[in-house]
């Protein structure tokens, strides 16, 4: 029997992941400085002494592997590029699908990129890698330089830190917390770790991919399509930064910056597409003089 495509739509998407999306992003937009392209950047740039600290430490481990983490972060530079193309709205959403697949690996290979700062093993599993970015850049610095609700894990059913610490809006606390507690105890039976958002990625990008990938054919309605593209397009801009500010501490303003000129001269030569967002975040990057030392 054939199943209905609308239900399942409604139930497997819209009362679950459309709200688990909508309140990530409303937390952040509303939480961390403001609504404007740049407030991502200012947010982590106010946070530079954090991530140079933490970055210090790191290195004195004398565990990690900068070329991978320099490649990691090109290829996160080219899914966010990826994710954002067609300019087009109805055209770039066609295939909803793999949109989420995009997000997921601009994320995961930021993510990557930050993990190869203090783990140098040849092979580096992806669940490996979000556990240990959970533990090392969410969990154990002593001064969080996360964004809410990207600083939110479960361990035990309890969410940490508690969000009244963190979070002063009344409504962001009755509301959207608890579809982000709801969004990480749906992975926490599965996991006797901590468990982070970026796991809640990992596991997005899963279900749309091998599980229901067909019932984005019911995406119907520009409020759905431009909400899930909306989702998409301004989480990936409030995580890469975490990333892109980590690895300048880590390897130095000079290294990252050079890389990311010869990427940007690479896809405007080869695949005639101008990354303006990324370029729009160098500049912002290059006023720091914090970060450039």
């Amino acid at each position: 029997m054939t199943e209905n495509i609308a239900r399942a739509f409604r139930a497997r998407y819209l009362d679950t992941h459309e709200k688990y999306l909508d309140s990530i992003v409303t937390l952040l937009r509303s939480c961390n400085g403001g609504y404007t392209p740049s407030s991502p950047v200012q947010f982590m740039l106010r946070q530079v002494v954090s991530v140079k600290s933490v970055s210090s430490q790191m290195r004195a481990r004398n565990s990690f592997d900068k070329a991978r983490a320099l490649r990691n972060l090109r290829n996160s530079w080219y899914h966010e590029c990826a994710l954002n193309y067609p300019d087009d709205l109805n055209d770039r959403m066609k295939f909803a699908p793999w949109k989420i697949i995009q997000f997921f690996y601009a994320i995961y290979s930021a993510l990557s990129a930050v993990v190869r700062c203090f783990d140098d093993h040849p092979r580096l599993r992806q669940q490996t890698a979000l556990n240990e970015f959970t533990t090392e850049v969410i969990i154990n610095p002593p001064t969080s330089f996360m964004p809410v609700p990207f600083n939110f894990y479960l361990r035990g059913g309890v969410i940490t830190p508690s969000p009244p610490s963190v979070i002063s809006w009344p409504y962001g606390l009755s509301w959207h917390v608890p579809n982000v507690q709801r969004c990480l105890e749906s992975l926490h039976a599965t996991s006797t770790s901590p468990v982070s958002l970026f796991h809640y990625f990992k596991s997005l990008r899963e279900w749309a991919n091998y599980e229901d990938s067909y019932i984005f054919i019911n995406l119907f309605g520009p409020s759905i399509i431009s909400g899930l593209d909306s989702s998409l397009s301004r989480i990936v801009p409030w995580f890469c930064p975490v990333a892109e500010v980590f690895l300048i501490s880590f390897c130095g303003w000079n290294i990252v910056q050079e890389q990311f000129k010869q990427f940007a001269s690479h896809i405007e030569q080869h695949l005639e597409v101008r990354p303006s967002p990324l370029i729009s975040r160098f500049e912002e990057y290059s006023k720091c003089p914090h970060l450039l030392t």
